[in-house]
């Protein structure tokens, strides 16, 4: 890959994971509004807050420091859309190494985002309780919120390898 092709690729990474996390949030927040309030009362009782805002506030910690709940929440907000973008390559490896559909490798991105960060690695990292605290509507949310999201790469990512003429 050349120069030309990587600067591409990267502006690439920033649209389509930029994008993709705009059209998962607006997906799940339509999902959330369908759960039953009795669903959405076990979640917030069960939940530690937003989890990119706990990864946050427990990097800060780390270094010594303690975020507001705001300062939590735009550190987070970076966390959440770093994720977005740095997962994109994912979906780019999946097409271009192992020949895979659009929809296969969007899907295969989807779901390994949403097993891997929300499923293992949040809990794993204290971000999130367990998942046996949620109720099942919460981890289907989830799942089809990151499949939205690695759907909307590859149409994002198809669309500008269409327009440079590349793959």
């Amino acid at each position: 890959m050349n120069t030309k092709d990587a600067v591409a690729d990267a502006a690439l990474v920033g649209v389509a994971g930029f994008g993709a996390a705009k059209v998962m949030s607006k997906a799940t927040t339509l999902m959330y509004a369908q759960q039953t309030d009795e669903a959405k009362e076990q979640e917030k009782e069960e939940s530690y807050g937003v989890a990119y805002n706990v990864a946050a506030k427990k990097a800060a910690g780390l270094a010594g420091k303690e975020l507001s709940d705001d300062q939590a929440s735009k550190a987070g907000n970076a966390i959440h859309y770093g994720l977005a973008l740095g997962w994109v390559p994912v979906y780019m490896v999946l097409r271009r190494r192992f020949g895979m559909t659009p929809f296969g490798a969007g899907t295969a991105a989807g779901m390994s985002m949403a097993v891997l960060v929300d499923e293992i690695g949040n809990p794993l990292l204290g971000f999130t309780p367990p998942p046996q605290k949620y109720p099942l509507v919460s981890h289907l949310r989830g799942l089809a919120g990151h499949l939205v999201y690695g759907l909307a790469v590859a149409g994002l990512v198809e669309a500008g390898w269409k327009l440079t003429g590349r793959r």
